[in-house]
């Protein structure tokens, strides 16, 4: 018969807003690997202020974040627009936001086929935080990607419009039997 054995401890600066199970233990210095993977990198900064060692920890984990992006890129898809860390400063994803709350137990977000849209899962979740569906269209993407689509898109046509209106002098004598009496 096997006996009864207590839930871990968490060490952990966050403290009260730990995410681990199990008694929690203010510990300066560290951050619960739960704590890690769900919360937002500029929020751990703004608790982990002076403390050294737990920026440390942050940086270690931004870093890991940013490889693991890369990978996924190699191969033609994309993190959901809630897991790239490109997204990490953007106005909808406030302080508050945290993604284990907007997905629950599920650790990992679907892959998209397009940078900067919100994987299925996350996407309906999201749609019930109405004061943050702003900053998407109707189909997940977020705004700040779609403009940038729509800006590159732009000057490309741009481009390919001087060089259009180059070739325009010179059409008229490609045209058969003008020129000709």
């Amino acid at each position: 018969m096997d006996s009864f054995k207590p839930p871990p401890t968490a060490e952990c600066i966050l403290n009260d807003d730990c995410l681990s199970f199990g008694k929690k233990t203010p510990t300066p210095g560290q951050i619960c690997a739960e704590c890690l993977r769900f919360y937002e990198i500029p929020q751990l900064q703004k608790w982990a202020a002076a403390d050294n060692g737990a920026l440390a920890l942050i940086d270690a984990e931004l870093s890991r974040r940013q490889q693991a992006k890369a990978n996924i890129e190699t191969s033609g898809k994309f993190l959901c627009a809630f897991e790239d860390p490109d997204f990490r400063n953007s106005p909808w994803r406030a302080d508050e936001f945290n993604l284990r709350i907007l997905r629950g137990r599920k650790a990992d977000c679907g892959r998209v086929s397009r940078k900067g849209k919100a994987c299925d899962p996350c996407w309906k979740q999201y749609l019930q935080k109405v004061a943050v569906v702003k900053y998407f269209d109707p189909t997940g993407m977020c705004h700040e990607q779609v403009d940038k689509m729509a800006a590159e898109s732009s000057k490309s046509k741009a481009v390919e419009n001087q060089s259009a209106d180059a070739d325009d002098d010179d059409d008229w004598g490609d045209v058969e039997g003008y020129d000709t009496i």
